[in-house]
Formats: C-alpha cells, sequence, structure tokens
C-alpha cells in the first residue's frame, strides 16, 4: 500500500487542493506497478505508474474536477484537458 498528500499540501502555492492518494503496489512480470485513487467531494484522481528494474516508467493520470483553478495548475505540469471535462497526463521515461 502506497499513499501521498502531495495534492493537498500544495494549497498555499497552487491555490487548487486535490484529495490525498492512496493505493496498491504490486509486481506483474518484473514490472512494479503503483496504483493511486483519490476522491474528494468534488473531484477524482486517479494514477497508474508502471516501473521495470531497468529504470523506466509510464504514467498514466487522470483528474475529473470542476474547478476551473484545477485547469490552470495542471495545465503547468502537462496535464491536458481530456474529452470528459478532466485532465490527464501520459508521460514515459527512464529514471537515472
Amino acid at each position: 500500500e502506497a499513499s501521498t498528500n502531495v495534492l493537498s499540501s500544495n494549497r498555499a502555492e497552487f491555490d487548487w487542493v486535490g484529495p490525498d492518494l492512496a493505493g496498491p503496489v504490486d509486481c506483474d512480470d518484473g514490472v512494479f506497478r503503483v496504483r493511486l485513487r483519490g476522491d474528494d467531494a468534488l473531484q477524482t484522481v486517479d494514477v497508474l505508474v508502471r516501473i521495470s528494474f531497468d529504470g523506466r516508467y509510464d504514467a498514466d493520470i487522470s483528474v475529473t474536477t470542476p474547478d476551473p483553478i484545477a485547469g490552470n495548475v495542471l495545465g503547468l505540469f502537462g496535464f491536458v484537458p481530456d474529452q470528459r471535462g478532466g485532465y490527464t497526463l501520459k508521460e514515459q521515461g527512464r529514471w537515472q
């Protein structure tokens, strides 16, 4: 089990608060998977990060929120609006 309060601890800096995230960590065929989810009264955040032993990773993150300030903040981090009225970020790379 993993958890983080990264989205709820940055109110002063970004003027937007997301929910705390928590979820399972497992391994499938040599790939670590971290699945986090957070909900509050207005929004939902889903995160899936896959990390290989060679340092490659990919992340799929979606945020559903009616808060217009969230769009401004999420855009700073590379999120793009999706067709459902939320925001998504797909990223991949390699940790050094």
